[in-house]
């Protein structure tokens, strides 16, 4: 009769456990998430600054260009002609090499941002298997 009491103590111990454990994969998972999406988030917030100085500091730069070959050629149209060439050559050479210049790195980004199974904490000589 003792030995039924300790089994179903035991199994009831087991449960309370294995809910325990259920409660921590789900709270590991959330913590995994905010921080993969803030890491994300702070990536294209960053792009996004970077490329509207960027492109505010090139267009200064395009007008400039245009200004003196118009001079230089005597035709401000020709000297904005030229730098629209310019742009139109470069947006064609993007758009040619897009999947080795955009995508492939943009996939390999987010590829190892949400699915490696890195932890900070973790030493990579232990012998801990990758998953709870």
């Amino acid at each position: 009769m003792f030995s039924s009491d300790k089994n179903i103590e035991t199994i009831g111990q087991l449960l309370s456990e294995l809910h325990r454990h259920a409660e921590l994969r789900a709270e590991l998972f959330k913590v995994n998430a905010v921080s993969k999406l803030s890491k994300l988030l702070t990536v294209l917030l960053l792009g996004i600054i970077l490329i509207m100085l960027i492109s505010l500091a090139l267009w200064f730069v395009s007008m400039m260009l245009a200004a003196a070959l118009g001079e230089w050629l005597e035709s401000q149209a020709l000297g904005y002609a030229i730098v629209v060439a310019g742009y139109l050559l470069l947006a064609l050479v993007v758009y040619l090499r897009r999947k080795t210049w955009i995508e492939a790195p943009l996939t390999h980004f987010l590829g190892e941002l949400f699915l490696s199974d890195h932890h900070p904490n973790r030493n990579s000589n232990t012998s801990t298997p990758s998953s709870l």
